[in-house]
């Protein structure tokens, strides 16, 4: 703090018995400084801090973007491992296909590996995030309202979650329809 500013205050907190009380409260406190040196500036908590993050930015695009780079990412990741499954696997292929495993039933088998293990990252990973930011939100309640993940967000990250595991699994499970058993038989030597 400068030496100018010392002995100055630049917040206080008033408590309030009901919500309904805070306008009238605050043009009361402000009509009691308004000639007074330093006048105030009596507004909600949650106004306070609004003010604050819109000092930020457009905060939602901000965080959104970042959402949507994580589920590209993600997305990636999950396409390059069941590649990679796939790949390693093609000789199973083979032998399904030779004991006369149709192709939809070799498609359905490897988007459906894909689609279970994005799924249960999708709950392990929302559980999680539930988890924490419910821990969270006890700390910084006084900060931010509402910091728990919502109910209607875990649908949604479900879904993302479905739809990665299909996505990622389309292009190799395709690859390996079209692989004829003599390619697939001799992949890998």
């Amino acid at each position: 703090m400068s030496a100018s500013r010392r002995g100055e205050v630049s917040t206080f907190s008033v408590r309030l018995d009901s919500a309904e009380n805070a306008s009238r409260v605050s043009r009361t406190i402000d009509d009691m400084f308004r000639n007074a040196p330093q006048s105030t500036r009596t507004e909600t908590e949650k106004a306070f801090l609004l003010s604050f993050i819109s000092m930020i930015g457009n905060i939602k695009l901000f965080l959104l973007s970042i959402a949507t780079a994580l589920v590209f990412m993600i997305l990636l990741v999950n396409a390059n491992s069941v590649a990679m499954s796939v790949r390693d696997r093609m000789r199973e292929v083979a032998v399904m296909k030779t004991l006369g495993f149709s192709p939809g039933a070799v498609l359905s088998m490897i988007v459906s590996e894909s689609l279970v293990v994005s799924l249960a990252g999708g709950i392990l990973g929302v559980g999680l995030c539930y988890l924490a930011t419910l821990a969270l939100s006890n700390q910084v309640v006084m900060y931010f309202q509402g910091f728990a993940l919502p109910l209607w967000g875990v649908p949604i990250c479900l879904i993302a979650a479905v739809s990665i595991g299909v996505l990622s699994s389309l292009p190799p499970a395709a690859i390996a329809v079209r692989t004829t058993i003599t390619e697939a038989l001799r992949h890998g030597e």
